[in-house]
């Protein structure tokens, strides 16, 4: 814990008593994309889960994670323009959209878990 009593990584009581009962998205293994090949990520949203809520103050959105498709990949190399998009080859490299807000996205690399930010406007 920090000097302000919050946890490095939290667990879900700590979240679901700042969001709300029910907020958290909590995925069964089936429900994880295989794409998806960060172990900590996985465990974490195996075990935790991550908040499905709508800030309207902040204009962020997760909801999109109690869709039936959950984390859908993306092709992070077209994604990030490391590939063009008339590439007909196989993607190799996968993200996810995390989190949106407004028109920019954060988005979960499948490889190490980490977050970017991805705006489609360029």
């Amino acid at each position: 814990m920090n000097r302000n009593d919050t946890p490095l990584i939290p667990d879900a009581a700590w979240l679901e008593a700042r969001l709300g009962e029910g907020s958290l998205w909590r995925p069964d293994e089936a429900a994880l994309p295989v794409e998806l090949t960060d172990a900590r990520s996985r465990e974490f949203l195996l075990k935790v889960g991550f908040p499905a809520v709508r800030l309207d103050a902040m204009d962020i959105d997760t909801t999109h994670l109690r869709d039936k498709d959950g984390l859908e990949p993306f092709d992070a190399d077209e994604l990030y323009g490391r590939r063009y998009p008339d590439d007909d080859s196989p993607p190799k490299n996968f993200c996810f959209t995390a989190v949106v807000a407004g028109d920019q996205q954060l988005m979960l690399d499948a490889d190490d878990g980490g977050i970017t930010h991805y705006d489609p406007n360029g």
